[in-house]
């Protein structure tokens, strides 16, 4: 029975790509639709032998609240994700070499500028989201302000291990931000 339940929850990607395409908005500036479809799938196959499921509106609509759960789960990583970035791109535009590389963008908010400061949040929460999480860690820490006495005593690591992992995290960002950038065209 278990085959049939998941062979009729397969059977459902056509409308649920439907209903993540209506629901997604912005999301898609960070994740692939075809990623947000198989994570559905990943959780609804997971919890398959939980609903009684008769009718296919009944498993239509117990997918579509897998997937409205799913696009709050992810729209949340990613606001995490920018709270600390606008730091992250002050501290990485400030230590990058000014040999023609992008200037931070200029201190006026006419449209433009808005929509660069944007784009550059987005690219880092990307470079961000690519990180080891306590690279991620280091990085935020780093932007922040924390002194490395403190991220050492909240990694567990001596101050010298602290103060290495934290240059290799932040040039680990560094090089990830970089391609980033590139690949964005600007």
């Amino acid at each position: 029975m278990s085959g049939d339940l998941d062979a009729r929850i397969l059977a459902q990607e056509g409308a649920l790509r439907a209903y993540l395409t209506r629901r997604c908005g912005s999301l898609l500036r960070f994740e692939e639709l075809d990623d947000l479809v198989q994570s559905v799938f990943v959780r609804a196959l997971g919890r398959a032998g939980e609903p009684e499921l008769e009718s296919e509106p009944q498993l239509r609509a117990w997918l579509f609240t897998i997937a409205a759960n799913l696009l709050e789960d992810r729209r949340e990583h990613w606001r995490t994700l920018k709270r600390g970035a606008g730091r992250v791109v002050r501290l990485t535009l400030s230590e990058r070499p000014r040999d023609g590389a992008a200037a931070p963008p200029a201190l006026q908010s006419g449209p433009a500028t808005k929509a660069a400061r944007r784009e550059l949040l987005v690219l880092t929460a990307r470079a961000l989201a690519a990180l080891p999480e306590q690279d991620r860690h280091l990085v935020k820490w780093r932007s922040e302000g924390v002194p490395v006495e403190e991220q050492a005593v909240r990694l567990g690591l001596s101050y010298a291990a602290a103060q290495r992992a934290g240059l290799r995290a932040f040039e680990r960002f560094r090089k990830v931000f970089e391609l980033a950038t590139r690949r964005a065209g600007r």
